[in-house]
């Protein structure tokens, strides 16, 4: 049996990455400036190498995770370490939104393709009194599902 490893990614300076990449994303695009900014230092920049392991399926979640460049592989694993990948995560993609708002382990396994970056939107962006869903991912569901409902609507 072959066991997949998981191995630490190197943390960049915080805010390394732009504000750019939260505005560019479906879950915190739709919030005004002012709350990006106050993001922004709960927000850590990670590099990834080629083929490495970011997260195993059951682990704890850090946070929201936004791939800003190169590629995540969400996959699951047999008990064989045999591997189906479910998807390819490229830049302005999210992932771990589920455990965030739900409190519970990550439900994937997650692999870097080669050159990958991502920011980790973790735990410091917690609503006081609710550790178990951020603030930035309450507000981005709730304008997702009106969004919905207008296209829904529309299609009507």
């Amino acid at each position: 049996m072959s066991v997949r490893k998981v191995t630490k990614p190197s943390a960049e300076a915080p805010n390394a990455a732009p504000l750019a990449v939260l505005e560019r994303t479906a879950l915190f695009g739709v919030l005004d400036a002012e709350s990006l900014r106050r993001l922004m230092p709960a927000t850590v920049s990670v590099r990834l190498a080629r083929g490495q392991v970011y997260q195993l399926r059951g682990a704890r979640v850090n946070g929201v995770v936004i791939v800003v460049r190169g590629f995540l592989r969400i996959c699951l694993s047999n008990v064989q370490g045999k591997r189906h990948v479910l998807s390819q995560l490229e830049a302005g993609q999210i992932f771990n939104l589920l455990p965030v708002v739900d409190g519970g382990p990550a439900i994937h396994d997650a692999e870097a393709g080669a050159d990958t970056r991502a920011n980790e939107a973790g735990d410091a962006i917690a609503i006081p009194g609710d550790g178990r869903q951020p603030a930035g991912v309450r507000t981005g569901l709730m304008e997702l599902q009106k969004m919905f409902v207008t296209l829904a609507l529309k299609a009507d």
